[in-house]
C-alpha cells in the first residue's frame, strides 16, 4: 500500500491486498561483479490480477503486453483505421534500458499499479 507522508513516499507492508487498492512494486538492482554492466534491459513483469497506473520510476519504461515484445510508451494500435492508445490495465510488463551498472553500483526500478477487482 502507497502511503504519502511529509512529501515522502512511505511503503507499507499488508498482510493482504484489497480490490483498487493501489501498490508499489520495487525492484533493486546491483553489479556487483568487478566490471561495469553495460546496456542493460530490466523487466518488471506485471501480474493479470493489477493494472498498471502510468507511473514508474525511472521515467521512460518501455511497456509490453506479452512480457516479450516493447516500445516506447504510451502503447497504440490500429482501430477503425485510427492509431489510439492501448488502455494501462492491458500492460503485462514494463523495461528499462540502462545504459551502464559501475561496479558495486545500485539501481532501483518501480511502477504502481491497482489491484483489479474481481467483477
Amino acid at each position: 500500500m502507497l502511503i504519502k507522508s511529509n512529501k515522502k513516499k512511505l511503503l507499507k507492508a499488508d498482510e493482504q491486498v484489497k480490490p483498487k487498492q493501489v501498490l508499489e512494486y520495487q525492484v533493486s538492482y546491483e553489479n556487483i561483479s568487478q566490471k561495469s554492466l553495460k546496456n542493460l534491459k530490466l523487466n518488471l513483469p506485471l501480474p493479470q490480477s493489477v493494472s498498471y497506473l502510468g507511473q514508474s520510476l525511472p521515467t521512460g519504461a518501455h511497456a509490453s503486453l506479452d512480457g516479450k515484445n516493447f516500445a516506447p510508451t504510451p502503447l497504440t494500435r490500429l482501430q477503425n483505421g485510427k492509431q489510439v492508445n492501448i488502455p494501462l490495465n492491458e500492460y503485462r510488463a514494463l523495461q528499462w534500458h540502462i545504459t551502464e551498472l559501475k561496479p558495486k553500483q545500485k539501481i532501483s526500478v518501480s511502477a504502481q499499479v491497482r489491484v483489479n477487482t474481481s467483477e
